[in-house]
């Protein structure tokens, strides 16, 4: 199973490393600092496990995406080279 942090899909484990790993530390009212520590197995904040809720992905899904993308720009920079023959050939 695959999830979501930002623009990368990971893994279950690297992605909740990734996400706890991003939050900035606060210090509360009491001058204590509040922070999410791992402690080896899992991610924890004043005693209490922390499990992050992130959206799940498909590394295929970002491939699939990726070559669309890359046929579009593909098209257009074909389109383009040709254009420009064409116009060698017109003059």
């Amino acid at each position: 199973m695959y999830y979501q942090v930002g623009n990368r899909c990971l893994e279950q484990a690297q992605a909740e490393n990734v996400y706890f790993s991003l939050v900035v530390p606060q210090i509360n009212q009491n001058g204590e600092l509040l922070k999410p520590e791992y402690t080896g197995s899992s991610w924890q904040m004043n005693g209490i496990t922390l499990k992050a809720a992130l959206p799940e992905c498909s590394p295929l899904d970002n491939v699939e995406s990726g070559l669309e993308v890359g046929w579009l720009l593909l098209g257009v920079m074909a389109s383009v080279y040709f254009v420009s023959i064409s116009k060698g050939f017109l003059k």
